[in-house]
């Protein structure tokens, strides 16, 4: 399996990264466990059979021009046939910003970009198609393309975007009523726009952002496992096993031992 960032984009872009998955046929078949990240994608699955999201026993087979909403919870990608995905990853308020939906409606998602918007689909489908075998070309095209969409609902997203970068400067450390102070917004107005333009409420994204950093911060750093869960806030180690659970499906000494070495190689700490 190979996997790599094509190019990151400038802060503030509609994406913020191109990416592209190759699974061979001696990586099949080929099963693991996501971590979410919390944002939407729109990618294009080229294989010849459909591939499978298992989510808490529900199964959702993909295929083509795909729009992942932003996932809350790990789950499970299962691939029986050589597939190429390639695709970008959107800044958290960016499908809003083009649609003015509720994202919401798209968290723990897969569904195929024409029926979520068929206007997107037709504007962006004919570059993933052109440019399945060079990667470079698609990565400009894809970002100038996206770029050229209409982002009527922009302006109603600064609050919104500058909780997301206090989160973020944070380590996913910090409470809502912290943010809330600093933004002079209720909780309730927060919550509300938060969860209408990045996917999820603000406590969700915080504790998702918290755990995805810790994750990393353990395979970069030489220290004692409980001091980084002190680090990052877990109050005792049921308080921790309870969130890996969640994010991983499986308990800590598992994960470690399958799952880790594939989060080192292939997936960039940038990239969180």
């Amino acid at each position: 399996m190979k996997f790599e960032i094509i190019e990151t984009y400038p802060q503030g872009s509609l994406i913020e990264f191109s990416y592209k998955f190759q699974f061979d046929k001696e990586d099949l078949p080929f099963e693991w466990v996501m971590v979410p990240r919390g944002i939407s994608h729109f990618y294009y699955v080229y294989s010849e059979k459909d591939i499978h999201i298992i989510r808490d026993n529900t199964i959702t087979n993909i295929n083509n021009l795909v729009v992942q909403g932003p996932n809350y919870g790990g789950f499970k990608v299962f691939i029986e046939q050589p597939t190429t995905i390639m695709g970008v990853a959107l800044a958290p308020t960016t499908l809003y910003k083009l649609t003015g939906k509720s994202t919401h409606q798209l968290l723990n998602s897969f569904v195929p970009l024409d029926q979520y918007n068929s206007t997107i689909a037709k504007f962006i489908e004919p570059i993933y198609l052109k440019h399945q075998s060079d990667k470079q070309a698609f990565s400009q095209q894809i970002y100038a393309r996206i770029s050229e969409l209409k982002s009527s609902f922009k302006n109603r997203t600064n609050d919104v975007e500058k909780a997301l970068e206090i989160i973020h400067s944070s380590n996913g450390i910090i409470s809502i009523d912290t943010i809330c102070k600093s933004l002079n917004l209720s909780r309730r107005s927060l919550n509300y726009n938060f969860k209408k333009m990045a996917g999820m409420t603000v406590g969700k994204y915080i504790r998702r952002y918290r755990f995805s950093r810790l994750i990393f911060d353990s395979k970069e750093q030489d220290i004692d496992f409980n001091e980084l869960m002190g680090k990052f806030n877990y109050y005792d180690q049921s308080h921790f096993v309870k969130d890996f659970k969640f994010f991983t499906l499986q308990n800590p000494s598992k994960y470690f031992n399958r799952d880790f070495e594939f989060i080192s190689r292939f997936v960039p700490k940038e990239i969180l």
